[in-house]
């Protein structure tokens, strides 16, 4: 908790790159799992996917670090990730345009 505290009192009111005021942030718990990342393109409610990949990921201290990122070809793991990004992309109403969503598959 501590470390934490810092490292939010270290961040708030920084610069960031594009010259503006570090006012807020936004946190996220780690999850531990398969990282997938789909991106789509959109046209008329048509989501065809461009890519898909897996990420392998390792901890190291406070740090969370990519060791790799793999190509998924068609698989029956990925399509089950494939078709929720799908049903997400629709229920958000996203008809048009391109996409980038990252699924965290856990083992619950």
């Amino acid at each position: 908790e501590d470390e934490l505290r810092s490292a939010i009192e270290n961040t708030i009111g920084k610069t960031n790159p594009l010259g503006g005021t570090i006012d807020t942030l936004l946190l996220q718990p780690y999850v531990r799992g398969t990282e997938y990342v789909v991106n789509v393109a959109s046209r008329n409610g048509t989501h065809m996917v461009t890519d898909a990949w897996m990420s392998q990921k390792k901890c190291s201290g406070s740090l969370i670090l990519y060791q790799r990122e793999d190509l998924v070809r068609s698989s029956s793991d990925v399509q089950g990730v494939v078709n929720y990004v799908k049903q997400t992309l629709d229920a958000l109403g996203i008809r048009n345009g391109p996409s980038h969503t990252e699924v965290m598959r856990t083992d619950e």
